[in-house]
């Protein structure tokens, strides 16, 4: 398989969480010059920056694949970027499995959606609108671009690329959801259309190539119905439409192993779907995919003296851009019995001696300590 042939395929120049339209520049450059690949400019933002998409192949069977819908969401781009260095080193390489892939299949890479949110790093674009539940009015510039080029292409799939917050668990064993799927519903009833089950076995042959390498940290989402939604609504369109999510993992706070895991299961979802052994799989594999909970918070003080009595605080990480500085600080998410919930850092015992009142979802002003640890942070930041 392509996903094998390298052991290492990011590009180390670029990484998460901030990532703006002026870092994809460079590339974008490159990408216009690379044999086999076509670049266009498909649009503009609310603020006149151009979208660009990047195609390969000359395949019938049409792959579109979106990333950065939401500005602060940046993950899957980076994979995205993997993938086209990687398919330009094969092409230089002149590799034979490469070469039969293209006359299968060809894709359609929009690295970035959403540039005016990227900028801001904030989920919606430049006018507020958070364009993932823009797929019906399409009142934003980028949405309506969006769908003049799906109306344009008619795919045969679509990969809705996203990334999800900290508080995700693998179900009830509360294991960071690293990597979450979706074959989303096409209807209030979740029905089983026809796509959908396409999608289902297509999502049910990704995991099972791609699970020993993180086991235990690959999620599904509830397929609730969103009727305003982009992938909902071209499952209802009768797109088939696969939905991944890059989560967290301990220590990554750049979301490393996130990137590759889409990467790889991008990979194998290119060749399953170019010959259609997708269709070995069975929905019952995709059930089996265990289904995520909200049952982790960033930091967990478990049984600390606070005030005198023994209880549990959680903190939640914020991120943001302000003023064009980067900033991160951590938060009051919850005090008291959170025996339900798990830290992704844990610190068990000592006490809590406050710098200043606590206040839900207010930045934390504390000291911690045990009998071998001293944690200070002041306005959320540890200091």
């Amino acid at each position: 398989m392509l996903a094998e042939l390298r052991n290492k395929s990011w590009q180390e120049d670029l990484s998460g969480p901030w990532l703006v339209k002026a870092d994809l520049e460079p590339y974008l450059t490159k990408w216009s010059n690379y044999e086999g690949f076509t670049l266009e400019k498909f649009g503009e933002s609310e603020e006149k920056v151009p979208l660009h998409s990047l195609k390969w192949g000359k395949g019938k069977i049409k792959i579109v694949l979106w990333s950065q819908m939401h500005g602060n969401e940046a993950t899957a781009t980076l994979a995205i970027i993997d993938i086209i260095e990687f398919f330009h080193r094969l092409v230089i390489e002149n590799d034979e499995e490469l070469k039969d892939l293209s006359t299968k299949i060809s894709i359609v890479f929009i690295p970035m959606l959403n540039p005016d949110g990227a900028q801001l790093f904030t989920r919606r674009n430049a006018r507020l609108v958070d364009m993932n539940r823009d797929a019906i009015k399409q009142q934003s510039s980028e949405m309506r671009a969006f769908f003049a080029l799906l109306n344009g292409l008619k795919p045969d799939w679509a990969f809705n690329l996203h990334d999800q917050r900290t508080i995700f668990s693998v179900g009830a064993e509360r294991n960071c959801a690293t990597l979450s799927y979706l074959a989303p519903s096409p209807d209030f009833a979740r029905s089983k259309s026809k796509s959908r089950i396409k999608t289902m076995q297509l999502i049910a042959g990704m995991h099972q190539k791609t699970k020993s390498l993180l086991s235990g940290h690959f999620g599904k989402y509830s397929d609730e119905f969103y009727p305003r939604a982009v992938g909902d609504n071209l499952m209802a369109a009768n797109i088939p439409c696969v939905l991944l999510e890059a989560g967290s993992f301990p220590n990554d706070p750049k979301r490393t192993r996130a990137r590759q895991l889409i990467f790889q299961n991008l990979i194998h979802a290119f060749s399953l779907i170019s010959d259609e052994s997708y269709l070995r799989y069975s929905i019952a594999e995709y059930d089996a995919i265990p289904e995520n909970e909200q049952l982790l918070r960033d930091v967990v003080f478990r049984d600390v003296n606070y005030q005198g009595q023994i209880c549990d605080i959680a903190l939640q990480e914020q991120q943001a851009v302000i003023a064009g500085q980067w900033h991160s600080h951590y938060i009051l998410d919850d005090l008291g019995d959170l025996s339900h919930l798990k830290g992704i850092k844990e610190y068990k015992g000592g006490q809590v001696v406050l710098k200043a009142p606590l206040m839900l979802q207010g930045k934390v002003n504390l000291q911690y300590s045990n009998q071998t640890l001293k944690i200070l942070i002041i306005e959320g930041r540890i200091s």
